[in-house]
């Protein structure tokens, strides 16, 4: 399962949205999602590989209406939408260390949350970090 996070672009029936460039369908009415909306979901593919199946809830993480930074990041000042935007950070930060070739996830924690904190910060500002998290000392 993957996770995607983007500006809806287009929603069709209320089952189909369009985020990122390409089209992602639920079986399920997808919420009170509209076109402008801040979103993040889990998805995979359907057995063909064609079609993008939208996995449990679609959460908006800031709507249309909702202030956004001039970086085009997130304004996740706390509540639900600051969690939304750390789980996701943090899914994303895993999923790198373990696809970089750390087999030890839980001796790398350190790194993830560092990774984390950066795409937090990038999801909030816009900003990215200047000096990597990654530092010799663990071991890349």
């Amino acid at each position: 399962m993957a996770v995607v996070t983007g500006v809806v672009q287009a929603v069709k029936d209320g089952k189909r949205l369009q985020v990122n460039g390409d089209w992602y369908g639920s079986f399920n009415p997808v919420g009170n999602v509209n076109a402008g909306d801040n979103v993040t979901f889990n998805w995979e593919p359907d057995k063909t590989g064609k079609y993008r199946n939208i996995k449990g809830a679609v959460n908006v993480v800031a709507g249309a209406s909702n202030p956004v930074s001039s970086g085009g990041g997130v304004v996740a000042t706390g509540g639900r939408d600051l969690i939304i935007v750390r789980q996701n950070a943090l899914a994303h930060a895993t999923a790198l260390v373990v696809a970089s070739g750390v087999s030890d996830v839980w001796s790398s924690q350190s790194l993830v949350l560092r990774l984390a904190e950066g795409f937090t910060k990038y999801s909030a500002t816009g900003e990215i970090e200047e000096d990597s998290p990654i530092h010799e000392e663990d071991g890349f």
